[in-house]
């Protein structure tokens, strides 16, 4: 069983990751350099703090592929974890919890902390980072509630309150400190970020839908 849940995590994180990293290049990518080009026109250090290992085209792209990697690889395991409490599972249905994941780990907070670019400020880190994390938890569990429990009026009220918590707790905390990028770059950014994310978790949930069936379902079966 193990092996064929490390076979099914692996195919898929090794597909999407490279997928997603070509996805990139097209329109994502080419904004960040952008960005990184205004960033450099008000701190005149930044080249030389930066990471020896990043200054290469090449090395910034065999980190983006292996980040990548590691980071679909990861969301694959989490899916597989979700799809053991599911009866049936295929990718017309892997697709559902792909359009759940993206829901909870991107739309929901980029709704009050949308990517970041090179060149803003956007204020404590700390504080972005939990709300990030409270929001997802937040978000995947109302969507959770509304899933399974779509009939019980309680549920329903508790999914709505989770759901729109997050956005009532920390909007008042975050906030964008200093801006040196146009409204251009940071639009298109933000269009690319999401449409991309979308496309990545639709593809991983129906490519780890389909290897979860074609490998642990017929097992058990």
């Amino acid at each position: 069983m193990w092996i064929k849940i490390i076979l099914t995590v692996g195919i898929a994180g090794i597909v999407m990751g490279i997928f997603l990293s070509l996805f990139q290049m097209v329109k994502v990518i080419p904004l960040i350099h952008e960005a990184e080009s205004y960033e450099e026109k008000v701190d005149h250090h930044h080249e030389d703090e930066s990471n020896p290992l990043l200054q290469s085209d090449l090395g910034r792209k065999v980190y983006t592929f292996a980040a990548n990697i590691l980071t679909a690889t990861g969301f694959a395991f989490l899916m597989t974890g979700v799809f053991f409490l599911a009866k049936k599972m295929n990718w017309i249905r892997g697709l559902g919890v792909g359009l759940l994941a993206y829901l909870s780990f991107v739309l929901a907070p980029s709704l009050l902390i949308p990517p970041n670019l090179p060149g803003i400020d956007s204020g404590d880190v700390l504080i972005r980072q939990s709300w990030w994390f409270f929001t997802v938890l937040s978000t995947a569990t109302g969507l959770g509630l509304l899933v399974f429990f779509y009939r019980k009026p309680l549920y329903i009220a508790i999914a709505v309150t989770l759901l729109i918590m997050p956005h009532l707790v920390g909007g008042s905390q975050i906030q964008i400190l200093a801006n040196h990028v146009p409204e251009r770059i940071i639009s298109d950014f933000l269009a690319a970020s999401l449409v991309t994310n979308l496309i990545f978790w639709l593809c991983e949930g129906a490519l780890t839908g389909y290897l979860y069936e074609k490998f642990i379902l017929r097992e058990k079966s």
